[in-house]
């Protein structure tokens, strides 16, 4: 969850994104309408993190950090998708046949073979 601090009477946001801290400060000096101004931003940048649509350079384009989150250079999950089932039911069988008797064996080649 994110927070709005201060330093040296400037604003700053703090939270975490993909297991690294982030510290984005502002220009905008200490004052309560400014803090509440950025808590609204800061909730929202936590509700998008949530729900996996944050971009950290749609709110800071400026920031160096933008760069090492941006999608190009992150691993992204859905592009590596690891071993195809075909390829570990495979392996599975062959590590588990020997456990079988022969009618088990048989049953479930046929429904490896079927699905």
């Amino acid at each position: 969850m994110g927070s709005v601090n201060s330093k040296n009477g400037r604003l700053f946001l703090d939270f975490r994104y993909q297991g690294k801290r982030c510290r984005e400060f502002t220009k905008l000096s200490d004052t309560p309408a400014h803090r509440k101004r950025l808590q609204i931003i800061v909730d929202r940048i936590d509700a998008e993190i949530l729900l996996g649509q944050f971009f950290y350079e749609n709110y800071f384009p400026n920031s160096k950090r933008a760069k090492q989150f941006s999608p190009q250079t992150e691993n992204n999950p859905q592009t590596d998708l690891g071993e195809l089932f075909s390829d570990f039911s495979e392996t599975w069988f062959s590590e588990k046949e020997a456990e079988w008797r022969n009618s088990h064996k048989s049953n479930q080649r046929l429904t490896l073979d079927k699905y």
